[in-house]
């Protein structure tokens, strides 16, 4: 085998490998989109069900009412999306991590 055709032979493998990266890349980006539709169906759900708007729920209020809906949706998402308390709390009006810990350790 000469030089040539192995350095050719490297470069095909590369040429390959990231190839199979971006397959791999688009496969993930795939799968995520429907988190995305299933945040919103949760935030709705509950919205509807405790009669709130999804914005009350990521204001900052302290009424009962709201506070228990918000409190439902960030169990919902933890539990049936297993999604980060980082995540929740950006998805709930970027609040800290800590606060949804607390949240959910405390459910009203």
């Amino acid at each position: 085998m000469t030089t040539f055709d192995y350095i050719s032979r490297e470069i095909n493998e590369h040429y390959y490998a990231i190839y199979r990266l971006e397959q791999a890349r688009t496969l993930i980006q795939d799968l995520k989109q429907p988190e995305v539709d299933a945040q919103a169906l949760i935030l709705n759900e509950v919205s509807a069900k405790h009669n709130i708007p999804i914005e009350t729920m990521r204001g900052k209020s302290r009424k009962m009412e709201t506070v228990r809906a918000r409190h439902e949706a960030m169990k919902r998402l933890r539990d049936e999306l297993h999604l980060s308390l980082k995540s929740i709390g950006e998805i709930l009006g970027g609040r800290d991590h800590s606060t949804i810990h607390y949240a959910l350790k405390v459910r009203v």
